[in-house]
């Protein structure tokens, strides 16, 4: 391993710190790992401190809410009602699992969809920076 490490580092320094592009599906691997975690606990968070009750509000008030609609031209209130407080909670797991999706798409994209060329390379620095 150790070997496989240092030759590694060796060709990276051979060919200026660049790295095969189809390393970039450890990007999506990272994505979904933690978006999938993320998801997991903010869907658990919401239905335990926000559950949703149907006799305060309607699906078309979720669907505005989600979409951002009903807020977009108020101001930062410092004080939310539980109601305010749920729907805040719930787009942000709308949210996540749209993100979830994208990951998930461009995941299976990078495995069967794309096919690299040998000499298709990335700069190591564009590497860790998509990293973090």
């Amino acid at each position: 391993m150790l070997h496989l490490f240092s030759q590694m580092c060796n060709s990276l320094y051979m060919q200026k710190f660049t790295i095969p592009q189809k390393c970039f599906a450890h990007f999506y691997v990272i994505g979904v790992v933690w978006t999938t975690l993320l998801l997991a606990a903010t869907w658990m968070y919401a239905c335990k401190m926000a559950p949703l009750s149907s006799e305060e509000f309607q699906l078309s008030d979720i669907a505005s809410r989600l979409a951002g609609g009903s807020d977009v031209f108020s101001v930062h209130k410092s004080n939310m009602t539980p109601v305010e407080h749920r729907f805040k909670v719930w787009r942000a797991v709308f949210l996540l699992l749209l993100m979830e999706i994208h990951v998930l798409r461009r995941l299976i994209e990078s495995f069967y969809v794309f096919k690299y060329s040998p000499s298709a390379r990335m700069h190591i620095l564009g590497y860790f920076a998509g990293l973090l």
